[in-house]
């Protein structure tokens, strides 16, 4: 998985530049198409690539998955042949090479979704409520998530500590690195209306549903706004796919209503909203933080309420 999905990531480079250099080379003066014809000789070599890169399949199910990238290569190299001919003038077969790349891109989004299906992520979990470390799908949570995504039904899965390591590796390795266990508390799949969510944060939450933990002290305080605070913002990315400081600001928003949810009290749900407010959100990094995320901005769900956050 990680050595197809690195390989993934160069082809979609080399396409990407591929397709840059082809706008600079209709834009410019003079004819300076090597480069172009030199990236379209990597799109090209995509099937070597993956013979080299990623081997042979581990399974009848990755054997589904290396076909249907060798089909996209194939595709890949039809493409690529009309456009290095367009550049010696041969011109009547772009519009064939423009299907042939369009058929790539939707025969690898469909390798990349099987191989998806495969990650430890989505394989088959109990459904169990109630406070327990155990990996399960936590009922309670999902239907309070459905309540506020509205557009179907939440699942919710909690992973025990050993489980999620696995969880996040495998991640890891089908995002290419983009998903790592150290930038990753929590994630969420818009396509299929799940939420996953670790142990430790599980478990303040379900205290809360089921126990009607609130803690008082300081610390305590602050990981049960922590943890509504994830949960939150999980549930903002099935609402919609915006950017990350998009959704943090609109989970920011609705901590107070869902720790309501939960079962704290009106003024102890705001609490919690103020917490992260004003504890955590000035600390996030750079992406997660908006100059309109604030009282009256232009991401102020509730302007005319005057109520922040």
């Amino acid at each position: 998985m990680r050595a197809w999905s690195a390989w993934l990531g160069r082809v979609n480079l080399a396409a990407g530049e591929a397709g840059r250099l082809k706008e600079q080379l209709l834009g410019a003066p003079f004819d300076d198409s090597a480069s172009y014809v030199r990236e379209l000789a990597s799109v090209r070599a995509c099937s070597e690539t993956l013979r080299g890169r990623v081997g042979p399949a581990v399974s009848a199910r990755t054997e589904v998955v290396r076909q249907l990238t060798f089909r996209a290569c194939d595709e890949l190299r039809r493409y690529a042949d009309s456009e290095a001919a367009a550049v010696t003038g041969r011109v009547e077969g772009l519009a064939e090479g423009s299907e042939s790349l369009d058929r790539a891109t939707l025969l690898l989004a469909d390798a990349y979704a099987r191989l998806g299906v495969l990650l430890r992520a989505n394989a088959p979990l109990q459904v169990r409520g109630g406070i327990t470390g155990e990996s399960r799908i936590e009922p309670l949570l999902g239907r309070i998530g459905s309540e506020l995504v509205l557009t179907g039904e939440v699942e919710v899965r909690c992973w025990s500590e050993s489980d999620w390591r696995v969880v996040v590796d495998e991640e890891t390795a089908y995002t290419n690195g983009h998903v790592t266990i150290d930038n990753t508390g929590a994630f969420a799949t818009y396509e299929s209306l799940r939420a996953n969510l670790q142990a430790a944060d599980c478990l303040e939450l379900v205290r809360l549903a089921y126990a009607r933990r609130l803690p008082v002290d300081d610390e305590g305080r602050w990981r049960l706004a922590e943890a509504v605070g994830t949960y939150s913002h999980e549930l903002q990315h099935l609402v919609a796919n915006g950017s990350e400081s998009e959704t943090e600001c609109a989970g920011i928003q609705q901590i107070a209503r869902l720790a309501r949810r939960l079962g704290a009290p009106a003024r102890y749900a705001r609490v919690l909203a103020t917490t992260c407010w004003e504890e955590e959100y000035p600390s996030l990094p750079r992406e997660y933080r908006n100059p309109n995320c604030r009282d009256g901005g232009l991401l102020d769900q509730h302007a005319r309420v005057g109520v922040w956050p």
